[in-house]
């Protein structure tokens, strides 16, 4: 008889800079500015790699973390930006 190899199926296939990219998308959906962004990853580094290493998916991770910092309440920082329109400007 021949026997299967064992292997890992859930390993993430994610680097460091995809996952942050991932993060940055996820995270650029609410009011928060770029600067801001940037100290929250590079206060979370640490708990970035565990999750690559654990396998966690970038967005269960930002999920997580914006129930953790309250963003889906629709206070100020919860509010969804768009897009915003373009207008037209006619002159007579």
């Amino acid at each position: 008889m021949k026997y299967i190899k064992s292997f890992k199926i859930f390993e993430s296939n994610y680097s460091i800079e995809e996952y942050i990219d991932v993060i940055y998308s996820e995270l650029s959906k609410y009011n928060i500015s770029p600067a801001e962004m940037n100290k929250i990853i590079n206060n979370e580094i640490g708990e970035i790699n565990n999750s690559i290493e654990n396998g966690i998916s970038p967005q269960e991770w930002s999920k997580s973390l914006i129930s953790e910092m309250e963003l889906d309440k629709k206070d100020y920082l919860g509010f969804l930006s768009n897009k915003p329109k373009q207008t037209l400007n006619k002159y007579l």
